[in-house]
């Protein structure tokens, strides 16, 4: 009688466990974006907000260049890509790059030029930027500077920036072979900050960590002078969302250019 009790008792506390337990969520899979790394910063700003919120669920960023983004994109191995460069607004486009992507505009951006801290050049006219990156100038003290030799730094062939800076900057005209090719923008701003001959572009988001930024033309890169047009290198940054969309996608471009997306990218 007793053995019987207390196999009745474990039965009975089996069938409650059994019955009072739920089953686990099935585990969320992070949303995957692929960046180019002019947009990283931007990105990073977001997903620290989207995930702050609650909203969502948390990001998977690959960062590499616009090219490359947009392959990942194509090939289904991102939901979404984040650029700061459109292909076709006179610069060629990638064969990945697929007609019925929606390319969403979340901030504003723009080329700027950056050189060493103790750098004396304080600005440049875009003809004389033409000018270093083609090899034509050979020392700082023929644009006002020190005499220091004039070390162009470029970007990797697929870089958005790179197609971007020679469609608007370069014209036509080929950057000098002797210029140091950089796979980031970061990668750049720190090669500059370390070399004080140096000069070398980027996106306005980034150019930060020791390096100074030139006017171009007489005007200082900022939100506000991009968005009144009166810099010369404006430029958009964008979310792109493939043809089928997942809705973790659409939600987060959502939150991107919603008050409070907007709000984290204005920091």
């Amino acid at each position: 009688m007793r053995r019987t009790g207390v196999w009745a008792l474990l039965l009975g506390a089996l069938a409650l466990a059994a019955c009072s337990a739920q089953p686990l969520p099935p585990p969320t899979a992070p949303l995957k974006v692929a960046s180019a790394s002019s947009a990283q910063p931007l990105v990073a700003a977001l997903a620290q907000a989207w995930e702050a919120s609650g909203q969502g669920t948390p990001l998977d960023m690959w960062e590499t260049n616009a090219a490359l983004a947009l392959a990942r994109l194509a090939a289904g191995q991102a939901d979404l890509a984040a650029t700061c460069w459109k292909p076709g607004e006179g610069t060629p486009t990638p064969a990945a790059v697929q007609a019925g992507w929606r390319w969403v505009p979340i901030a504003y951006d723009a080329i700027v030029l950056v050189v060493h801290p103790e750098n004396p050049v304080e600005g440049l006219t875009l003809a004389q930027v033409r000018e270093l990156f083609a090899g034509r100038v050979a020392r700082w003290s023929e644009v006002g500077g020190g005499p220091e030799a004039v070390l162009p730094v470029s970007r990797e062939e697929g870089s958005g920036t790179r197609a971007d800076f020679e469609a608007l900057v370069m014209q036509g005209m080929r950057v000098t072979p002797a210029a140091v090719v950089m796979p980031s923008g970061r990668a750049v701003v720190e090669f500059v900050a370390g070399n004080p001959g140096a000069v070398g572009y980027a996106g306005l988001a980034g150019a930060r960590g020791g390096v100074k930024v030139l006017a171009l033309d007489g005007v200082r890169p900022s939100v506000a002078t991009v968005r009144d047009g009166t810099y010369p290198l404006p430029r958009l940054c964008y979310l792109v969302l493939p043809s089928s969309p997942t809705s973790q996608a659409e939600a987060f471009v959502r939150f991107a250019t919603g008050e409070a997306g907007q709000k984290a990218l204005s920091r």
